[in-house]
């Protein structure tokens, strides 16, 4: 009976331990979370004694206050912080905060970049913290809408990139599949396997634009990605040729065949499996 005790009280330290929140990440973020309300309130007096000290000059303060004046006077929402990012930099562990600051009736949200790292020359001002990096980029909200994969008014080319992003990687599979059953040698067939997985030439569109390019340096793996380096970036997806499938499937068109026919054969399988066990254990 001891012994269950012990395993419960280990089980409970170990879920408080797992649900338990880094109090130096939660005050790290209420910090950069003020700076960013401060910012949006127009509070620049505020906002300087949260700054480092290489910030906290004449030339910066003038471009944070120009920055903050081309912000719309429609009442804003609440920022909403959409990236968090932990870095190391010169020898100092920092976190860069992306937030969205959104407008009510205005057609330009702005994304909020704070890098906030422990306070070194504003301690004496009783902040455990200060931002040693701050930036604003403009978007327009069409843009941030067009930028979202939504399947109800695709474009051409969205709709092209969306069927090839699926086709190719299905060819890719059943090549793959279709080698690794396949009688030839191992040393030929691992060669196969890992050049199918391998898409070259790359191709990559840009989602909002429509702007299409063919890499013929580029490898891709994993076949397709989706890629967005920065929130306020256009989403950009990456797409590989399965070149080394289609040339799998010329020169070994009986291997894939095996494997299609297999696959078309399965549901007339499954459907015959299923009858067995139905005659086999009648339901009473």
């Amino acid at each position: 009976m001891r012994g269950y005790k012990i395993f419960i009280l280990c089980l409970c330290a170990l879920l408080f331990g797992c649900s338990s929140k880094d109090p130096e990440a939660r005050e790290k973020l209420a910090f950069a979370d003020r700076f960013v309300a401060n910012i949006q309130a127009r509070n620049l007096l505020a906002i300087e004694p949260m700054m480092a000290t290489a910030m906290n000059t004449l030339e910066i303060r003038s471009n944070i206050r120009s920055v903050v004046g081309s912000f719309p006077r429609a009442p804003a929402k609440q920022p909403m912080m959409k990236e968090k990012q932990r870095l190391r930099y010169e020898g100092r562990d920092i976190t860069r905060y992306v937030y969205f600051l959104d407008y009510d009736d205005n057609d330009t949200a702005y994304f909020a970049v704070v890098t906030i790292g422990a306070a070194t020359g504003t301690i004496y001002r009783g902040e455990s913290y200060e931002v040693i990096g701050f930036y604003v980029f403009p978007r327009k909200m069409s843009d941030i809408k067009g930028n979202e994969i939504e399947f109800e008014h695709l474009r051409v080319g969205q709709g092209i990139i969306l069927l090839v992003s699926v086709v190719f990687p299905l060819i890719a599979c059943l090549c793959f599949v279709a080698c690794f059953f396949s009688s030839l040698a191992w040393k030929q067939k691992l060669s196969w396997l890992v050049a199918i997985l391998i898409g070259y030439p790359q191709i990559s569109y840009n989602w909002l634009t429509g702007g299409a390019a063919v890499n013929f340096l580029g490898l891709q793996v994993p076949m397709v990605a989706f890629y967005r380096i920065e929130q306020w970036l256009d989403l950009g997806v990456w797409v590989g040729f399965p070149l080394a499938a289609v040339i799998y499937w010329r020169k070994y068109p009986a291997d894939v065949r095996k494997i299609t026919s297999f696959a078309a054969s399965l549901p007339k399988r499954i459907r015959t499996a299923l009858s067995h066990l139905a005659t086999k254990n009648p339901l009473t």
